[in-house]
């Protein structure tokens, strides 16, 4: 499950593909079309994710890499590349918590110094994340099923939570 982003201004901002390559997409919260954030490009990958970030920084996974575009001008800041991330989530500590199900991992990338390292390695199949405000992390494993008379699996990574349920809800 993924939750549509909301910006500054209120508007839903959606990863789209047109006939020219990806965009970042803004609604009003009727449905109606507000115009481009981020128009089409030939070239430009899918966006598979979007998040704004505490900074009020938009970040899209795309291609093999999360791309930040500065929140209100839109203007690209930083590119982190990975091997294929899928999901992302920000923890309450400001990092960017993303999975990458070919690397079998969860890295963190830390906005304000620009360091992206592994914080959880060796999972089946990676896909999504979310953190809660005491900074556990869930992350829904597409591989590894637990038994279906228990709820999920815990497994204890120093100061890290893993909850493998069959999806997550709010």
């Amino acid at each position: 499950m993924t939750r549509l982003p909301v910006g500054p201004e209120g508007a839903l901002y959606v990863g789209v593909f047109t006939g020219l390559g990806g965009a970042v997409a803004r609604f009003d919260r009727a449905g109606n079309f507000l115009g481009y954030f981020i128009p089409p490009q030939l070239g430009t990958p899918m966006p598979l994710a979007l998040a704004f970030g505490p900074d009020g920084d938009l970040y899209v996974i795309g291609g093999s890499a999360v791309i930040r575009f500065d929140g209100r001008t839109a203007s690209l800041k930083d590119l982190v590349g990975l091997v294929a991330p899928q999901f992302m989530a920000f923890g309450a500590d400001g990092n960017l918590y993303i999975s990458d199900p070919s690397t079998r991992s969860v890295s963190r990338y830390n906005p304000g110094t620009r360091v992206l390292s592994q914080f959880v390695t060796v999972l089946g199949f990676p896909a999504g994340v979310r953190l809660d405000p005491t900074g556990n992390l869930y992350v829904v494993d597409n591989v590894e099923i637990p038994d279906p008379n228990v709820p999920g699996q815990l497994l204890h990574v120093g100061q890290v939570e893993l909850y493998t349920p069959n999806g997550i809800t709010e």
